[in-house]
């Protein structure tokens, strides 16, 4: 689990693989930017980094590899300070805000949908 609290203006977090490669961008989430973020009544964004959907709608799909790289990216000056936790799958309820948002599978779809369609108009594939 990621968690900052988000900078003003535009940032982007995303993950690849071990030598920076991208990974499966168009067909799975595996960035955010602060129009596809979801943020806690806390003022934090929380990101479930794992290979399995946890529901939440902030999930970054690893796609099940077990090392690689995490970025990011802002034109904002300030760093956020950043938390990093290492929990086992079913504790993840646990470590995310009781304000999370979750999705359903319907949701999920939705989400993958308008981030590939977002893609393809970006790069006229």
């Amino acid at each position: 689990i990621v968690e900052f609290e988000p900078a003003p203006g535009y940032w982007q977090l995303d993950i690849g693989g071990t030598f920076c490669n991208s990974l499966d961008f168009l067909y799975r989430s595996v960035s955010f930017t602060p129009s596809r973020t979801a943020v806690d009544p806390d003022g934090k964004a929380r990101f479930v980094i794992t290979s399995r959907d946890p529901g939440y709608s902030n999930w970054i799909d690893n796609q099940g590899f077990e090392a690689g790289v995490s970025t990011y990216r802002s034109v904002y000056p300030k760093f956020p300070e950043f938390g990093v936790k290492v929990v086992d799958w079913e504790d993840v309820p646990k470590h995310m805000h009781a304000g999370s948002r979750k999705v359903s599978k319907d949701e999920r779809r939705e989400q993958l949908r308008q981030r590939f369609n977002a893609i393809q108009n970006r790069y006229k594939i």
